[in-house]
């Protein structure tokens, strides 16, 4: 989608998140928090992979998953305001919760993680907008690269 349209449908989906999270009575900003939660335990589960460490990586893969999941309930019960969800929820997460044609958590928590561990292996193995001949494809560079991205995002830190 570009151009026009693409601006268009940012200003719907925008316009259709206000109006869900408008009037809601039992909001708690550690709800939206959930969000930004599950988007980083799932990025740096992936800069653990790449960088061989399976502990970190099924730790902070477990987190994302229960995260995500108690983030989408929260988001589906109305329990996170217009104001937290602008300043708390990264747009990676956004753009899944408009994108879904399901409101399961499962289903969703599945899309949050295929869609930040994307992100993360193409900052490691891309690393911006390279052509695809310029992509990094030996180990010891991306195990290389995925270290200093789990250290630089303080991953260990994420609990």
């Amino acid at each position: 989608m570009k151009g026009p349209n693409a601006l268009n449908w940012i200003l719907a989906s925008s316009l259709s998140l206000l109006v869900c999270l408008t009037g809601s009575s039992q909001a708690e900003p550690a709800k939206a928090r959930l969000g930004r939660q599950a988007w980083i335990a799932f990025e740096c589960a992936t800069y653990a992979r790449l960088s061989g460490q399976s502990n970190e990586e099924t730790r902070l893969s477990d987190l994302g998953v229960e995260s995500s999941r108690a983030f989408v309930d929260a988001y589906f019960s109305n329990q996170i305001t217009e104001q937290e969800a602008s300043t708390e929820i990264p747009f990676g997460v956004m753009d899944v919760l408009f994108g879904s044609p399901s409101n399961d958590k499962n289903f969703i928590a599945g899309r949050l993680f295929e869609s930040a561990t994307s992100y993360a292996r193409d900052r490691v193995m891309k690393r911006r907008f390279r052509p695809f001949n310029e992509w990094i494809a030996d180990p010891s560079l991306t195990k290389s690269i995925a270290e200093d991205r789990f250290r630089t995002a303080n991953c260990a830190l994420v609990r």
